[in-house]
C-alpha cells in the first residue's frame, strides 16, 4: 500500500507541471486535486504513523504546520461563502476552494513522505527534474519557437490587412482569396487572437516583442518562481554531496552535476524576472549561512565571500552571453524602478480594497473585480492578483487564511532553527543507499505523467499540435531523474533555501492560487519539517508508530474520499462539459451560425449554473449583432441619421434589444461585481435609443455607464463614451466633467507610456469640443 500511494503522489506531482497553473480558476486541474484526495485516502488507510520518536522530535511543529494548511482551506471556504453572499464569481471561488482541498491532501502525503531522508531526497530530486525540464522547454521557446510564431502571425496579419485594403500589403489584395481569409479568421478565433483595438495592440506587443520563456505556464513569472526554487535546491544538494566527501567525481559526473544548474540559471535569466533573481540571491545567502553553521564566523565569512564571487561571476558571464545575442538589454534593469512603482500601486490599491472587507477578503478568484474600483490611474494592467503572497492570501482566504500562511511559514523556520541539519547514520547517506531504485521510480513516474496529460488533453478536445515541444520538458526531467538519488546532509537546508527563494519571489509576483507553484512550496515545507532521519532509521520509526491513531486515520481517509467525490461532482465534470460546450459554441459562431451557438450556450448555462463565461459569451454574441446593425443603420443616414419610423423595423430593434437586456441581466446576476453586464447593456441601449430617438432609453444607458464607472474608474475610453451619452440626453455639466476625466486619463496614459489605452484622434477631437463648449456657454 505504501508503494502505491508513494508512486501515485510522484505521478501527480509530475503531472502538475504540464497543467497551466494560471487556469486553476477555470477548473482545469481539478482532476489532479481529486487524485490528491484519493492518494491521501490511500495513505490514511495504509499509513502506520510517523513513529513515536519522530512525534517527540517534530510532532508539535508538524501539528502547527498541519493547522496552518487547514486554516488556509477553512479560510477559502469562508471566503467562498462570502462570494455567494455578495453574488460574485461563484464558479471561480468554488474551483479554487476545491483546488485547496486537493492541496490539503497533497500536504498530508508529501509532508509524511519527508519523514525520512530518502523520501525527502526523492521529492527534492523530482522538483529539480521538473525545473530542469521546464528550463529546457523555456530555452527552446526563446531561441526557436517565438521567432517561428512571430513569422506565422506576420504572414497572416499581412493577408488580413491586404484583404481589408489597409496596411503595407494593400497591393496584394488581388492575390488573396475569400476562403483563405476565412481560414485565417478561424485560426485566430481558435487561438483567441484579437483582430482590432487595444486587445490587438496588447497581443502583438506580447507575441512579437516579448521573448521571455513561459514553459508550460502562461506567465514568465510563474516559470521564474519554479526555476528559482529548483536552482536553489540543486545548489543545496550539490553542497551536501561535496561536503559529505567520498570518492572523487569523474568528469562525466561533474557534467551531470553542473549541467542542470547551468540550464536552469540560463533560463532564469531569460525570464527577466527581477523578483526571482532576488529570491535566488536571498536563498543563496540562506545556503551560505546554514551550510557554514551558526557559530563558525570565520567559515561563514569565507562561505559568503565564495558564494558572492561565484554568483557574481556567473551573473556576469550569463549577462555577457545574453547581451551579445540580443536576449538581454539595459532596459531590463532600467525598468526595475518602474516595475517596483507599479507593484506599489498594486499593493496600495489591494490594501484599500481589503480595508472594505478585511475578514473575508475579495474571495478566491474574485480579486480583479473587487480591486478595479481602487486601481491607480497610472497602472493600466487589470491584474488578477495583488502580486504579493501575503496580500494574495488575505484577499483569497481572508484573515483566517492569512493567519494560516503565517503560521505555516513561521513553524517551518522554527523547525529548521531547532532541528538543525539532517542526522545521518555513518556510511548510509553517502554510499550505502546508492541504488538506482528511486531513480527508476522517478523516471517511470514522469513518463506516466506525460502519457496521462496527453491522454487528458485528447479527451478534453485540446489541440496536440505543439505537444512535441513538451518532449523537451520530458527529456530534461528524465536527464535529471536518471541520476542516483540518495539523501544528503544538507537536504533540509536545500528545502529551506528553495522555500525562501520562492517566498521572496512571491512577495512581488502571483502564485498563491496556482496549484503547481504551491505544490513546490509544500514540498519544501515538508522537507524542512521532516527529512531528519536516514534510511536506516525508517524501519524503527515505522515499527514504533504501528497501530497509533488507526480510528483517526480511517476517519480522515473517509473524509478525503468524500472530498474527491465532491471535487469531481462539483468541479471537474462541470468544467469539462462547460469547456466542450463553449468551444462548440465558438465554432458555430465563427461559422456564421449564431442560432446554434446560442442553443449550445443555453446548454452550457444549464450544465453549470455557477459559471460566468457562458453568460458573457451570450452577451457578446447578441451585443455584437445588435451594435453592428445599429452602426449600419446610423451610417446609412449620415452623421445625424433620421430616426427609424417604420413600425416593423422599430419592433425588430426593440426585440433585439430585449434579448440583449435579458442576457445582460443574467450576466449581472452571475457576477454583480463585474462591469461587463452593465457595459454591454449601456452600449446597446444607447445605440438603439439613438436610432429610435428614444430619450428614456438613452437615459437608462447613462445609468448603466454610471454603474460601470463605479466599478472601473480608470479607463479613458469608458469616460469618453459616458461623456457622449450624457451630451446626447442634455446633461451638459456632467458630460463636460466626464470629458475632462477622459482627457486627464489620456494625459496619464501618455506620460506612463500605456499605448494600448490611448484614445484615437477622432475621440480626442470630440472630447476637446465638449470641454471647449463649457467656455462658450453651451
Amino acid at each position: 500500500m505504501q508503494d502505491l500511494w508513494t508512486r501515485a503522489a510522484l505521478v501527480l506531482l509530475s503531472a502538475g507541471s504540464w497543467w497551466v497553473a494560471e487556469e486553476a480558476a477555470d477548473g482545469r486541474g481539478l482532476i489532479l486535486s481529486a487524485g490528491w484526495c484519493v492518494v491521501a485516502c490511500l495513505f490514511c488507510f495504509g499509513d502506520r504513523g510517523a513513529g513515536a520518536e519522530q512525534r517527540q522530535r517534530s510532532g508539535a511543529v508538524r501539528g502547527w504546520m498541519d493547522a496552518g494548511v487547514l486554516l488556509l482551506v477553512v479560510g477559502h471556504v469562508v471566503s467562498t461563502w462570502h462570494v455567494f453572499q455578495v453574488q460574485g464569481d461563484r464558479r471561480a471561488a468554488v474551483n479554487l476552494t476545491l483546488e485547496w482541498c486537493g492541496l490539503l491532501g497533497a500536504w498530508l502525503v508529501l509532508s509524511r513522505s519527508c519523514v525520512t531522508g530518502r523520501g525527502a531526497a526523492v521529492l527534492l530530486e523530482l522538483v529539480t527534474a521538473i525545473a530542469v525540464g521546464q528550463a529546457c522547454l523555456g530555452t527552446a521557446q526563446h531561441h526557436l519557437v517565438y521567432a517561428s510564431n512571430a513569422e506565422w502571425y506576420r504572414e497572416r496579419r499581412e493577408i488580413l490587412d491586404a484583404w481589408s485594403g489597409g496596411g503595407a500589403g494593400a497591393g496584394l489584395r488581388s492575390d488573396v482569396s475569400y476562403a483563405q481569409v476565412q481560414q485565417i479568421l478561424a485560426e485566430f478565433r481558435e487561438l483567441q487572437i484579437p483582430l482590432e483595438g487595444s486587445g490587438r495592440v496588447l497581443w502583438e506587443n506580447r507575441a512579437l516583442y516579448s521573448q521571455e520563456p513561459i514553459g508550460t505556464f502562461a506567465l514568465a513569472n510563474t516559470l521564474a518562481g519554479l526555476l528559482a526554487a529548483g536552482l536553489l535546491i540543486m545548489a543545496g544538494r550539490m553542497m551536501g554531496r561535496l561536503r559529505s566527501g567520498g570518492a572523487r567525481l569523474s568528469a562525466l559526473e561533474w557534467v551531470r552535476l553542473l549541467l542542470p544548474v547551468l540550464i536552469c540559471g540560463y533560463c532564469l535569466v531569460l525570464t527577466k524576472s527581477r523578483s526571482a533573481w532576488l529570491g535566488v540571491v536571498f536563498g543563496g545567502v540562506v545556503l551560505a549561512v546554514g551550510g557554514a553553521g551558526w557559530g563558525r564566523t570565520s567559515r561563514l565569512a569565507g562561505r559568503l565571500a565564495g558564494v558572492s564571487v561565484a554568483g557574481l561571476c556567473g551573473l556576469l558571464l550569463a549577462g555577457a552571453v545574453l547581451v551579445r545575442n540580443g536576449s538581454l538589454d539595459s532596459a531590463v534593469l532600467a525598468e526595475a524602478p518602474r516595475s517596483l512603482q507599479f507593484r506599489l500601486m498594486y499593493w496600495t490599491g489591494a490594501v484599500r480594497m481589503l480595508r472594505e472587507q478585511p475578514w473575508t477578503g475579495a474571495g478566491p478568484g474574485n480579486f480583479r473585480e473587487s480591486y478595479m474600483p481602487w486601481k491607480a490611474d497610472e497602472s493600466s494592467e487589470e491584474i488578477r492578483d495583488p502580486h504579493n503572497l501575503l496580500l494574495d492570501a488575505w484577499s483569497s482566504s481572508g484573515v483566517i487564511g492569512l493567519a494560516g500562511l503565517l503560521l505555516l511559514l513561521g513553524a517551518a523556520v522554527r523547525q529548521f532553527a531547532v532541528g538543525g541539519e539532517s542526522v545521518l547514520v555513518p556510511g548510509v547517506a553517502a554510499g550505502v543507499w546508492s541504488s538506482r531504485r528511486s531513480a527508476g521510480v522517478l523516471w517511470r513516474g514522469l513518463l506516466l505523467a506525460f502519457v496521462l496529460d496527453t491522454g487528458w488533453e485528447w479527451l478534453s478536445l485540446e489541440s496536440l499540435a505543439e505537444k512535441w515541444l513538451e518532449v523537451l520538458l520530458l527529456g530534461g526531467m528524465l536527464f535529471v531523474s536518471g541520476r542516483t538519488v540518495q539523501p544528503g546532509p544538507l537536504d533540509r537546508l536545500a528545502g529551506l533555501s528553495g522555500l525562501c527563494g520562492l517566498s521572496v519571489h512571491l512577495l512581488a509576483a502571483g502564485g498563491f492560487e496556482m496549484p503547481a507553484v504551491m505544490l513546490v512550496m509544500l514540498v519544501c515545507l515538508g522537507v524542512v519539517c521532516g527529512g531528519s532521519f536516514s534510511e536506516a532509521g525508517e524501519s524503527v520509526l515505522v515499527a514504533a508508530g504501528a497501530g497509533v491513531g488507526a480510528w483517526t486515520r480511517r476517519c480522515a481517509g473517509a473524509g478525503f474520499l468524500v472530498l474527491a467525490a465532491l471535487i469531481v461532482w462539483l468541479g471537474a465534470v462541470p468544467a469539462l462539459r462547460l469547456k466542450a460546450l463553449r468551444g462548440a459554441a465558438e465554432q458555430q459562431s465563427g461559422q456564421g451560425n449564431p442560432a446554434a451557438a446560442l442553443r449550445l450556450l443555453d446548454e452550457a448555462e444549464r450544465a453549470d449554473s455557477l459559471a460566468v463565461r457562458p453568460h458573457q459569451q451570450r452577451v457578446e454574441l447578441l451585443a455584437e449583432r445588435l451594435l453592428t446593425e445599429c452602426a449600419v443603420r446610423s451610417g446609412a443616414g449620415g452623421a445625424e441619421p433620421e430616426p427609424v419610423l417604420d413600425p416593423s423595423e422599430r419592433a425588430r430593434f426593440q426585440e433585439l434589444l430585449e434579448n440583449c437586456e435579458a442576457a445582460c441581466e443574467r450576466l449581472i446576476e452571475a457576477d454583480i461585481r463585474s462591469p461587463a453586464g452593465y457595459l454591454y447593456r449601456g452600449r446597446c441601449r444607447g445605440a438603439v435609443g439613438r436610432i429610435l430617438a428614444d430619450l428614456p432609453l438613452q437615459q437608462q444607458s447613462c445609468e448603466d455607464y454610471d454603474q460601470v464607472l463605479r466599478r472601473y474608474r480608470g479607463k479613458a475610453v469608458l469616460w469618453a463614451e459616458f461623456a457622449e451619452s450624457l451630451w446626447l440626453v442634455g446633461e451638459l455639466d456632467r458630460a463636460i466633467q466626464a470629458a475632462g476625466r477622459a482627457l486627464a486619463l489620456q494625459r496619464v496614459n501618455e506620460r506612463w507610456g500605456h499605448q494600448e489605452q490611448l484614445l484615437g484622434p477622432a475621440v480626442l477631437k470630440r472630447l476637446e469640443q465638449l470641454t471647449a463648449s463649457a467656455s462658450n456657454g453651451f
